[in-house]
């Protein structure tokens, strides 16, 4: 899944935005901060020991799972984050714990 072709790019960011971005929005992330996280994802992936292989699957389902896997991972993220601050101040989680 080579960014560098515009058709896979094309590709990506129509599974995105289509799919992922308004529910991001929803909850408070930035969705082109998060589109930035799905383009590292993807190439990192593919320079890693199990890249796109077109016998797998389609591009499109591919592109889709690494879109829900980036975004949940980023929601679960900015949740934790939201938890443990409170009206600006930062909590320690691990000390929470014995209360």
């Amino acid at each position: 899944f080579d960014l560098s072709i515009e058709e896979h790019r094309v590709l990506l960011r129509r599974v995105f935005f289509g799919r992922f971005a308004g529910r991001l929005a929803a909850i408070g992330l930035d969705p082109e901060e998060v589109y930035q996280m799905v383009c590292c994802s993807m190439v990192v992936r593919d320079q890693g020991s199990r890249p796109f292989q077109i016998s797998m699957g389609s591009r499109s389902n591919y592109a889709w799972m690494v879109c829900r896997s980036v975004c949940s991972h980023a929601v679960e993220r900015h949740l934790r984050n939201a938890e443990v601050s409170v009206l600006g101040v930062q909590r320690d989680a691990a000390l929470d714990q014995g209360s």
